[in-house]
């Protein structure tokens, strides 16, 4: 992969994650409108289950991509050999001990 792949990998992967919510959301409708006809009494108690789990379920797949862009961008910028935040410290750290030395 090239660094200027990077926006399109993140797209592609938002794009798959909100088909797969859509997906997850769409199938839960669909059992919470069979529960309702089959047991209205027990549809209400199902339906806080369907909710807190698609929440769940949101949440790690939120958590597995924002990993997963995060890597694979890491994985590029290091490829790269570009300068860090932490190289810079390092070096800033360096300079000014050469220079009370001097």
């Amino acid at each position: 992969m090239e660094p200027k792949d990077i926006p399109y990998l993140i797209l592609g992967a938002m794009s798959t994650a909100r088909s797969e919510t859509k997906k997850t959301v769409d199938d839960l409708v669909k059992k919470g409108q069979e529960a309702i006809k089959k047991q209205p009494k027990k549809a209400s108690r199902k339906g806080e289950e369907y909710i807190s789990e698609l929440i769940e379920k949101g949440k790690k797949q939120e958590d597995e991509f924002v990993a997963t862009v995060s890597r694979e961008v890491q994985r590029v910028l290091s490829g790269m050999g570009l300068v860090t935040k932490e190289d810079v410290k390092r070096l800033s750290e360096r300079i000014d001990k050469l220079e009370k030395k001097i």
